[in-house]
């Protein structure tokens, strides 16, 4: 087992070696520092010294091993008296794609803690800092953000864990105490939550015992309390004296909380040799976890992925096309009577036809498109649509079975029953759809799909059935309409996902109503597929 720190720039061997050799200690293990290299060549892990004989080591890289090396030795010879020497081992991590090379290696290398250097991260270095963020994320081990912008001291160590409702807090605390047994510190647990009414402080103080004793057991006597009443952590932590301690621990924190404990927000203003180190650890991904991320990149190194601005043109053609207006209305309304005469003619030509005339099948595409993106506003704006859009054919087939008051044609009554066949053209003609879309060069093949989708004649055999009290046909087509809807639904969402459009925001946590949404259309669909066996 071993502890790896990630060494990025030239500042960090002084300032973070010494706690990567006390995080290593505390858990037996070795040292290993990774120091990344940026090349076009394909990821791999390198082994190098201080005086390698491999020319093909770049110099600058064998000068971080001896930096490296010599703050390793300076560290071990302070703390001679007091702990055990710690071995160090230096890697050079080269590649296009560091974060993935890492990931890969990590199970190789067994790396149980993989420490990443926290600089000052600013709206300004953003996209500077991204691998970094991939691999916190990503990485299937324990990770830990780790901030020092002074070398500190070691004896008698004190250390404040924040409890703030965390997955990750009992991880903190286990950390944050295993760092003070060596050195015969002080561990103080902090609950930090909202005053919501007089009981909130002894409800954080229970709180607050119960994750001290699932972290540390019996044995937690020595642990201080405290309970710091506040909206956020951030609050919470920066009405503390941070000059009492040398280190501040949080569980693993929404990626927003993440940025602002990490650039500075605790202790703006205050003196550098005044604030503590500052660490966010979260624990290995569950099983789950490393499976979805393993597929993701399976995914990601075979469907080729849309750039941002392959991803800003879909988006916006897609958001533009989803709204209720004149051009939306005159379409669907002319779709939908030229379905209908086509219908009671008994045309298949006619019929397809109006299938190319209708514009159903783009707000439909946009509620896919709104579920892979996590986007609120478009899935509100092209739902609205597709409702009033439904609404209007059905009462203009309404309208129109009143006015013939046509004979029911082959063409109607094959629309009264819907197989699972129907089912699973409508999700093929939605997948297909999505990708036409996202590839300017498909875009003819979307005439083919409108066809396939066979959106509007449904809606028409609905309403005319209903206008000559034709229930059963009428309960069909409509059956036939919905499925074909979720199928398409189900088909865009999975295709956009695999293509790269997914919701995940920067600094902000994922949405999780995407994926509540995606499972109850699922379970819709399971559903609809049942009525049709009936």
């Amino acid at each position: 087992m071993t502890v790896a720190i990630l060494i990025t720039d030239a500042s960090q061997p002084e300032r973070l070696l010494p706690w990567a050799k006390r995080l290593a200690l505390s858990r037996d293990t070795g040292l290993l520092a990774i120091v990344p290299h940026r090349t076009t060549d394909a990821g791999q892990c390198k082994p190098i010294s201080p005086s390698p004989s491999d020319s093909s080591i770049n110099s600058s890289l064998v000068s971080v091993a001896a930096d490296l090396s010599l703050a390793l030795d300076e560290a071990n010879e302070a703390a001679a008296d007091h702990v055990d020497m710690v071995g160090l081992s230096v890697l050079e991590l080269s590649g296009n794609d560091p974060a993935r090379t890492l990931s890969n290696q990590i199970p190789e290398l067994d790396i149980t803690l993989l420490i990443i250097p926290a600089a000052a991260i600013s709206r300004a270095n953003h996209d500077e800092h991204a691998w970094e963020r991939v691999l916190y994320r990503d990485a299937p081990c324990e990770a830990m953000y780790l901030r020092d912008d002074i070398h500190q001291e070691f004896d008698g160590l004190k250390v404040l864990v924040a409890v703030a409702g965390e997955h990750d807090d009992p991880l903190a605390l286990e950390t944050g105490n295993s760092l003070v047994a060596q050195s015969n510190g002080e561990l103080t647990a902090s609950y930090v939550g909202p005053r919501v009414d007089e009981v909130s402080d002894d409800v954080g103080r229970r709180i607050l015992d119960r994750q001290i004793a699932s972290a540390i057991g019996r044995d937690s006597e020595h642990v201080k309390r405290r309970v710091d009443l506040a909206d956020t952590v951030v609050e919470g932590i920066r009405s503390l004296n941070a000059a009492g301690f040398d280190l501040i621990l949080f569980g693993g924190q929404k990626p927003r909380d993440v940025r602002r404990i990490l650039e500075g927000a605790l202790f703006a203003g205050d003196a550098p040799e005044s604030v503590p180190a500052i660490g966010v650890i979260r624990g290995t991904l569950p099983l789950t976890g490393r499976v979805m991320r393993r597929f993701r990149r399976a995914v990601e190194r075979r469907v080729p992925q849309l750039d941002r601005e392959a991803r800003i043109s879909v988006v916006e053609r897609i958001q533009s096309s989803s709204t209720w207006d004149f051009d939306f209305i005159a379409l669907l309304s002319l779709a939908t009577l030229i379905a209908g005469l086509g219908l009671i003619r008994n045309s298949a030509s006619v019929v397809i036809g109006a299938m190319l005339v209708a514009p159903l099948m783009t707000p439909i595409v946009g509620i896919g498109l709104a579920l892979a993106q996590g986007n609120v506003r478009l899935i509100r704006d092209a739902m609205s649509t597709v409702v009033r859009g439904f609404a209007m054919a059905f009462l203009i087939g309404i309208i129109l079975g009143l006015i013939v008051r046509p004979e029911l044609t082959p063409e109607m009554i094959s629309r009264g029953a819907p197989t699972f066949l129907d089912l699973i053209v409508a999700l093929v003609s939605g997948i297909a759809a999505a990708y036409a879309i996202g590839r300017p060069n498909l875009m003819s093949a979307l005439p083919g799909v409108a066809i396939a989708a066979a959106l509007v004649p449904p809606l028409a055999t609905s309403g005319m059935s209903a206008a000559r009290f034709e229930w059963s046909l009428a309960w069909g087509s409509l059956l036939l309409f919905l499925t074909n809807i979720v199928a398409i639904i189900l088909g865009t969402t999975t295709t956009f996902w695999m293509v790269g459009i997914r919701p995940e925001k920067k600094d902000k946590p994922t949405p999780n109503w995407p994926l509540a949404l995606l499972l109850a259309l699922v379970a819709l669909t399971i559903g609809l597929t049942a009525l049709m066996s009936v």
